[in-house]
Formats: structure tokens, sequence, C-alpha cells
């Protein structure tokens, strides 16, 4: 997760082997970088900004803290595992699932763990985003002086998807408008619309939002020739006056971004 911790575990190789495969990481980790702590305060936020449905009456308890929920999710990232594959591994090895926040002698079902996945809600995954965005930040692997801006196109799972829409390559679901540093390659925030979205009106939606909340010195930033639209520019504009730390504006529009 953050690649300066993760190197150093690596080159000390300590590895819990149970099994066939050497597991490359160690539990320790997850307590010295706080993840637990971390999906706590990221999960009570959440909970601030869009709260929880009380549960109606009858039906199962629920077991598991979202905290653990996040903070198994994260080392599955990682891992870069599906849930069945994390659930064997956690079912092996008791101490990662104590590490995680499971109670012992209990770990999570595959399938429970894809439904608390998804009922997690949007504003966790966006808070985690920006907290690991400002992590980078602080470590100096995100400068965030060049920016990078571009659009890529999801498929939807289901062709039913009211909110998806189809583009001109004709492929049905939704468009990931990206905001990258140029200088680590890394992205710094993301915007979502239906596939059919014209790309410039986000383009000044990209860089505010991550100016309010990461108040980086940007001196260039660089996009297509898709931004370049009426819409856009008076917003870029109001843009580049709003952020006195920006040094120069210079736009970019090429094919080739790189």
């Amino acid at each position: 997760m953050l690649p300066t911790e993760l190197a150093i575990w690596q080159q000390k190789a300590i590895t819990v082997a149970t099994g066939e495969d050497p597991f490359i990481f160690s539990t320790q980790m997850i307590s010295e970088l706080h993840l637990r702590l971390l999906a706590r305060l990221i999960v009570s936020w959440a909970n601030g900004l869009q709260p929880a449905l009380q549960a109606g009456p009858g039906g199962r308890p629920q077991t598991y803290l979202d905290e653990s929920i996040l903070v198994t999710i994260m080392v599955m990232s990682v891992w870069q595992l599906s849930p069945e594959a994390l659930v064997r591994r956690l079912k092996r090895w008791s101490d990662l699932a104590l590490a995680c926040g499971f109670a012992p002698g209990e770990v999570i079902s595959s399938s429970q763990l894809r439904r608390r996945r998804d009922n997690l809600g949007i504003w966790v995954y966006f808070l985690t985003f920006c907290i690991l965005v400002l992590i980078l930040i602080r470590r100096g692997l995100l400068l965030g002086r060049d920016w990078v801006i571009d659009a890529t196109i999801i498929d939807a799972f289901s062709k039913d998807d009211p909110e998806a829409g189809w583009s001109f390559s004709c492929r049905f679901g939704y468009k990931v408008h990206r905001l990258i540093c140029r200088d680590s390659l890394l992205p710094m925030m993301f915007l979502l619309s239906p596939a059919n979205a014209n790309d410039g009106p986000w383009a000044p939606r990209l860089m505010a939002l991550a100016h309010a909340l990461f108040a980086l010195p940007v001196s260039v930033v660089r996009a297509d020739a898709a931004y370049y639209t009426q819409a856009c520019w008076p917003l870029s504009l109001t843009f580049w006056v709003l952020c006195p730390r920006s040094s120069t504006t210079c736009v970019e529009l090429a094919r080739k971004l790189w």
C-alpha cells in the first residue's frame, strides 16, 4: 500500500510460509502503519457524511466491524487477490485475521466479504483514496507541479444500468476522468460520469477539487484536444485566478502526453 514500507519489508525478506506459497507480508505492518485506526477514522467520517440507515426488524445482527472489512480490503489490494483467495489465507494464517480485526477462530466468508465490500459506500473509498494521496504528497512521491488530465472508459456490469451511457466507441459504461501527477504517474483525483459525457466541463472540476483538498503548487496542466472547448476555458481561467500558488498557466493541447 505504501511503497516505502513495502520495499523495506521485502528487502528484509520477512515471509511467513504456511503451505506452498510464502507470504511476502507481515502482520506487524498492519499495526505499525496503524491501518485499523485509519480504517476506524475513515468509517466514522464516512458515516458523518452519509449516515447509514437503521436496520429494520429481524435479520441476522452484524458480526464484523466495517473497519475490519476495510483493513481486509486494503490487504487484499496489496496482494492483488480475490476475496476467495484472501479468505483462504486468513483461515490458514490466524495472526493475520486477528490483525485485521476478526475475533479468534472467526473469519468472514468470501461471499459476505463481497457484500460488505459493496455496502461500505462510495464515501469510504473516496476518503481512503484522498488520505493515501495526502500521505504520498507528505512523503514526496507526489509533487503536484505537473498535472495531466485524461479519461478512460470502464464497461458497465449490466446493459440495464440507468446511469451508464454509450460512448462514441460504442462502449456502454462510465467514463473515469483522472488527474495524474506526471512526475510519478500516480492519480491525484478522479471523477465519474456516464461514458457519453463531454470531457471538457470535467477538467475545471478536477482541478478545483484537487486544489481545494491538497493545495498543490501546480505550474503546468496538460490535456488533449477533447478539453479544448468553449465551456472549459472560462472555468479554467476562474480556477487559475482562485489559485494564487500556481506559478504559470500552461495547458498543452496535444494528442500524445508523453
